[in-house]
């Protein structure tokens, strides 16, 4: 069983809900309830990405609307229950690889040839917090997917809204937004059970600064991972720091 969600990240819970306003999203009165179609959705997308092993592409791009700076690039995962991954990312003239085998995560960077080593914690998404923090692209990734965990509260901090329909990919994708604290999600779902993404627009304010990553997914339902995948080999000339 993959459990990647299991412990909620209290340091990251704090400040005010952000609703941003677009073309196609209904106004907060408008909100869904937890129990309209998008949240089952919602629910069946969350129990499938907790219970089986993923293997899923991300075509992104991310900004700060305030601070400015950008990347674009393809992150890949490889996840199995319930800590062992592989995180692959490129684009923007480097590289980073995370390789967790249960007891060690290690982050190796391309450019600087640098390894890094942390403790592996008993989840996926805890085990990427405490090396990266929630900001990082691929743990917001995998927070966005475990937000979901919050949505039985849905009250003033955490709730649901409509946001209009999408083609993605060739996909015709059902939207939902879930909005909670200072975190806002854009979901669009592949209307077909299990409801996997096909996009995330994940935004987040914390008044210095507003991210913005866009993520347009391609999974694979059946993927086979060998022994090698959740190992780490470091390459020749990397070197060993305590951080980057």
């Amino acid at each position: 069983m993959l459990e990647f969600c299991l412990k909620p990240v209290g340091a990251a819970l704090v400040g005010a809900a952000l609703l941003v306003f677009q073309p196609g999203i209904a106004n907060a009165q408008d909100a869904k309830p937890k129990d309209s179609e998008t949240a089952r959705m919602l629910r069946t997308m969350h129990g499938y990405l907790k219970t089986n092993d993923l293997a899923f592409r991300s075509q992104f791009s991310t900004y700060d609307k305030v601070l400015g700076g950008s990347r674009s690039g393809v992150a890949e995962f490889s996840v199995h229950g319930p800590n062992l991954f592989r995180v692959n990312i490129s684009g923007g003239g480097r590289s980073e690889l995370f390789v967790s085998d249960g007891k060690v995560l290690w982050i190796y960077r391309s450019a600087s040839r640098k390894l890094v080593k942390f403790d592996a914690k008993d989840s996926v998404l805890g085990t990427m917090y405490a090396a990266t923090g929630l900001t990082f692209m691929p743990t917001r990734i995998l927070d966005a997917f475990w937000t979901v965990d919050y949505l039985e509260t849905l009250d003033e901090d955490v709730r649901i809204e409509a946001l209009a329909d999408a083609q993605v990919s060739g996909r015709d994708c059902r939207g939902v937004r879930v909005v909670r604290f200072e975190d806002t999600f854009d979901f669009w779902l592949d209307p077909a059970a299990p409801h996997l993404p096909c996009k995330l627009v994940s935004r987040r304010s914390d008044g210095s600064s507003e991210a913005v990553t866009t993520h347009v997914f391609t999974w694979n339902t059946k993927p086979e991972f060998s022994a090698a995948t959740f190992q780490f080999s470091p390459p020749k000339g990397a070197r060993e720091a305590d951080g980057f």
